[in-house]
């Protein structure tokens, strides 16, 4: 399957390689999950028993629960056209009010929020450029307001964009597209934090 939105330095296009040099591993971890390029194209005849991916970015690593556990919510909350006054106002409350909501994920493992996932994922593809809740850049609000635009070429479709499955042609939309990836992750354990936590002797050792 492919990710749901683009992340800087994706493997994507290498996907395919990398599992012609890992092989059908019984443990694969992902210590920098981002875009889960590579988990997604996992080649279906594998039979892998475990996966574990993790994140420092406390966005990324709720999208990925949050789907996982409640694909619907998600796709509830993310299933919006880009209009740049919602942008504006949706980046503003996440890199505040969302931010703490989000304080629970590395101290429970089964904490999720299906808006700020549903919002976030919406927001990173209609988002020109970076600086997509991190926390960088004009995202105070100020008597200026808030300085970014959305994307607004060919390729700035909100969550459809560069996904013409995700269209309503025999596919389920947004929704049904939401529940496939729910269906590919659902054994999979996803950590927030730092990336040495999951790459340890025990870590690497659960399952084989």
């Amino acid at each position: 399957m492919k990710s749901p939105f683009v992340w800087f330095g994706g493997k994507r296009k290498v996907a395919s390689e990398v599992w012609e040099g890992l092989g059908d591993v019984d443990n694969y971890v992902e210590p920098f999950a981002g875009s889960l390029a590579v988990l997604l194209e996992r080649p279906e005849h594998h039979l892998g028993f475990t996966s574990t991916v993790n994140d420092a970015d406390g966005f990324v690593a709720n999208f990925w629960r949050a789907l996982a556990a409640d694909p619907q919510g998600v796709a509830h909350h993310a299933d919006w056209p880009v209009n740049e006054t919602d942008l504006l106002a949706r980046h503003l409350w996440l890199v505040n009010e969302g931010r703490t909501i989000l304080e629970d994920l590395e101290v429970d493992p089964d904490f999720y929020d299906t808006r700020v996932a549903g919002w976030w994922v919406w927001g990173i593809c209609s988002w020109i450029g970076s600086g997509w809740c991190s926390g960088d850049g004009p995202w105070q609000l100020t008597e200026t307001g808030i300085e970014k635009r959305p994307h607004l070429g060919n390729a700035g479709q909100g969550v459809n964009r560069q996904r013409p499955h995700l269209g309503n042609a025999g596919q389920g939309g947004i929704y049904g597209y939401m529940s496939d990836l729910a269906k590919t992750l659902r054994d999979v354990r996803v950590c927030a934090g730092d990336w040495s936590r999951v790459v340890t002797t025990g870590a690497l050792s659960y399952g084989s």
